[in-house]
């Protein structure tokens, strides 16, 4: 009997598969190289392979894919951004009080990518990443496209945080921070409600 083929190996033979929209999160721990420079490299080592499997676990609950974890940063897809954005906020919030782990911060941006093995590329991609380096611990940002699809959604509360530069992305970026309905402003961000 055939193997039936994965969902991945059916957008690599179907190239039109690949221009659905997904949400790609990235989540990685705060203080990491300090953490590594006083417990050292197997200890730090330990901490990254733990978070990875936890977050994989989350990830199955949520309907989205751990892709890849390089050093302490994971990369996740998932088909709709309601479930990415569940997923970030159960990673910044509920993560590390489980696993007794360092803050975690996430980003997450909603378009297009292209698969290439088990791996995924695109300037989605690579925004969802540099959107993850402006989050403090605790917290998850996502652009204005991940935060159309989720305006309205029970429980998730938008701060606008206004446009912001990144890195060799040409444009300024909309962006704001998702929070969990009961969850009070911290950080010194300011709380405004939004509609996108």
């Amino acid at each position: 009997m055939a193997a039936t083929p994965t969902q991945q190996q059916q957008q690599q033979q179907d190239p039109g598969a690949q221009a659905a929209t997904h949400t790609f999160l990235f989540a990685d721990l705060v203080g990491f190289t300090t953490l590594t420079e006083r417990h050292g490299d197997e200890a730090a080592a330990d901490i990254a392979l733990g978070f990875a499997r936890a977050v994989e676990a989350l990830a199955q609950e949520h309907g989205a894919q751990l892709v890849k974890l390089v050093g302490d940063c994971v990369m996740l897809r998932a088909d709709r951004p309601q479930d990415a954005v569940r997923l970030g906020l159960a990673l910044v919030r509920e993560l590390p009080r489980r696993h007794h782990l360092p803050p975690v911060r996430a980003g997450a941006h909603t378009g297009n990518a292209v698969a290439r093995g088990t791996d995924w590329f695109g300037a989605t991609v690579n925004l969802a990443a540099r959107i993850t380096g402006l989050a403090r611990g605790g917290e998850l940002l996502v652009t204005e496209a991940t935060a159309h699809a989720v305006h309205g959604e029970d429980g998730v509360q938008l701060v606008d945080l206004g446009l912001q530069h990144f890195r060799n992305v040409g444009a300024p970026v909309h962006i704001l921070s998702a929070r969990s309905g009961e969850r009070r402003a911290r950080h010194g961000r300011a709380r405004v409600a939004v509609s996108v």
